[in-house]
């Protein structure tokens, strides 16, 4: 059984990077051939999200591969 926390739209991993910056990364699928969806795509409580976060200050990280997490310099 899922057990959802926080709001609606916000991030799938919530984590504190470097310097106590608050980074949100939220967790897709890759893009298909020609740019896809089916999971891929943003919400628009999760890009509320990532305005939200980012208007503080905060990193926000869209993951579709773990080169996405290695290439974000955190």
């Amino acid at each position: 059984m899922p057990v959802r926390f926080g709001s609606p739209g916000w991030p799938d991993v919530i984590a504190v990077g470097k310097g106590g910056i608050f980074v949100g990364i939220e967790c897709k699928r890759p893009l298909g051939p020609k740019g896809g969806t089916g999971g891929s795509d943003q919400t628009a409580d999760q890009r509320a999200a990532q305005m939200e976060i980012e208007n503080a200050g905060g990193v926000y990280i869209i993951a579709r591969s773990v080169d996405d997490l290695k290439n974000a310099g955190l």
